[in-house]
């Protein structure tokens, strides 16, 4: 059993919503997307698309809102599984308060089976700025050996690039990470987003994990920001009613 990574859309931002992100290249039914969203002001939200389940959001950020380089910054993940007639756009719309910038970016991930088993509903911030961000999670999602953890983020600022991503967690080795996604949203207030895959080697992880990556500067408050992290497991076909887990929460698909 394997995951691969298929393709990613479009990057897309704009100070106005919605905003129209579009599926990936490719995408085929039992196919897994993730939309990745994020946004500026801290009194803003994003609706949950349609057709997509809503799998977490978190938020951090240091400063005031209202300019770039500082402010509180929110991401949002939600996910579905393909079946086969996504193509072209769909919306992405912000939920109240102040908007200054928001941003949104799909991804396509692939197994053999067309069958998963998703946890989402795990947070992080990172409040503390530097040029080493760090995301430790607030609950073990339970990684195994061919698992992916996949990490939504987002910081306060598009100024610096960032680098040198990593995941780690008590009982796991072996994990392979790379960035497929890190946007600089030079819109509005400006933000940096971006999405992380790590393949998980062996092991069972036996504590919540932790995300990092190297950012090329930073000044008193950014970049901080907040992040989501998804577990993502492929289930074998076995012709048998088995779970998807979507936010901690059970629902049936028949292989």
């Amino acid at each position: 059993m394997a995951i691969s990574f298929l393709a990613s859309g479009t990057s897309t931002g704009a100070s106005t919503s919605p905003i129209a992100p579009d599926y990936p290249a490719g995408t085929a039914a039992g196919d897994y997307i993730i939309c990745t969203a994020a946004i500026k002001y801290s009194t803003c939200g994003i609706s949950t698309p349609s057709g997509f389940e809503y799998l977490a959001d978190g938020q951090g950020g240091l400063g005031s809102d209202g300019s770039d380089m500082q402010g509180t910054v929110r991401v949002y993940a939600f996910g579905r599984v393909a079946d086969g007639s996504e193509s072209g756009t769909f919306n992405v719309a912000r939920s109240g308060g102040t908007l200054s910038v928001m941003w949104a970016r799909t991804a396509t991930f692939r197994n053999a089976t067309g069958l998963w088993d998703v946890v989402g509903g795990t947070t992080a911030a990172d409040n503390s700025a530097g040029t080493s961000v760090s995301f430790t999670y607030d609950i073990d999602p339970g990684f195994v050996a061919d698992d992916w953890g996949v990490t939504c983020w987002a910081v306060n600022t598009s100024a610096y690039t960032v680098s040198t991503h990593a995941m780690s967690a008590a009982g796991l080795s072996g994990i392979t990470s790379a960035s497929p996604l890190s946007d600089a949203v030079v819109i509005g207030t400006k933000l940096r987003a971006g999405l992380t895959r790590h393949a998980i080697g062996s092991g069972t992880s036996s504590g919540v994990a932790t995300y990092t990556h190297t950012a090329s500067g930073n000044n008193s408050v950014a970049p901080t920001g907040g992040s989501v992290l998804i577990r993502l497991r492929e289930i074998p076909a076995s012709g048998t009613a088995l779970p998807i887990f979507m936010h901690n929460y059970r629902q049936r698909r028949s292989a």
